[in-house]
Parts: structure tokens; sequence; C-alpha cells
């Protein structure tokens, strides 16, 4: 139902959403729900409210939706992290735990955060400053092996992340910190 875009299925989808108590199933009927109406303030925070802290119920959505082009959740969230939006870019953050449940899942998250850091530079580096270090530690690592696999020949992040270290202030001074972190990752 989310991928037909068609906002009609939100009569659908919302019941279900609120009569669903498997986290799982919560996070793929709430993309569905944000699939339907991406415009929607409503059902962005719907996604992103569903997004559970424990990345092992995202990992069970990953597993199960195996068949999927593109697998649940991870390109709905990069959507919403692209466009910087901060409660999301927070999510992304959070999520990056769950690289350490499979080879690819992680391939998938190193490749999306690097991705929104070429469009979301700075907001990426103040969403990773304010992270608790048990989420900034795997979206370092995830970052620095993203900008490692990515396409693109002069990824625009790290000149943006020597330009923040450049600043003054409570910013700068973290994009200094994370410029040998991420070397290292």
């Amino acid at each position: 139902l989310g991928r037909a875009g068609d906002p009609r299925n939100l009569q659908l989808l919302r019941p279900a959403l609120r009569s669903e108590t498997e986290p799982a199933l919560r996070l793929a009927i709430a993309e569905c729900v944000y699939l339907s109406d991406p415009d929607g303030e409503t059902s962005r925070r719907t996604f992103l409210e569903a997004i559970p802290a424990d990345p092992r119920i995202f990992g069970r959505l990953w597993a199960a939706g195996a068949a999927e082009d593109p697998r649940p959740v991870l390109a709905s969230l990069g959507d919403l992290a692209g466009e910087g939006a901060p409660d999301a870019l927070a999510k992304l953050v959070e999520l990056t735990q769950a690289s350490a449940l499979d080879g690819q899942l992680a391939t998938a998250i190193a490749d999306l955060v690097a991705s929104v850091a070429a469009s979301a530079p700075e907001e990426l580096v103040l969403a990773l400053r304010a992270a608790p270090a048990s989420a900034q530690e795997p979206a370092i690592g995830a970052l620095g092996a993203g900008l490692v696999r990515s396409e693109e020949q002069e990824h625009p992040f790290p000149a943006r992340l020597r330009e923040l270290a450049g600043t003054d202030g409570d910013a700068g001074t973290f994009a200094r910190a994370l410029e040998p972190r991420l070397a290292e990752a």
C-alpha cells in the first residue's frame, strides 16, 4: 500500500498502525503511512516516531524485506535525513547501531549515511555531536565506510567538515575532533 503512494490508503493504514503492537510491523505500517503522504507533517512524524531505539527490531524488518527493492525504511529515512530534518538525522545516527547485525545492512547504512552527508553535511555533524557515544561510534564508522565506498570522486563532506572545523564554537570544536576519528574509521 505504501509504495502505491496513494493518500487514500491512509484511511486503512492509520487504524492498522494504532492497533498493531509488534514494533517491526508498526515500523512497516508507519513507513507505508509516510509513503502514502510524504509531504504531510503528520505522516513524517508518524514514521519517525515508529523507528525503534532497539536496532534488532529494525534488523528483523530488514531481514523480512529481503525480497523488496528498495528494502524497508532506509530510503524513506534517507529522504528525510537528506533534507536536514533534525529528528530524521538523529534517528539515522541511532539506527547505525544496526550495522553490527548484518553485513549487507552495514553496507546499505554506510551508503545511506554518506549520501546524507553529501546533502546535509553540517546538519549531520550536529546530529553526531548530539548523539550519545553508543550511537556516535557506529555512525562515524558507517560514515567513514560510506565515504570510502562513495562513487563520487570528490565527496563534498570532507571539504565541508574542514570548513566547519575552521569555525569557532561547539560545532567547530566537534568538527575538529571528528576529522581524525573519521580518518580512522
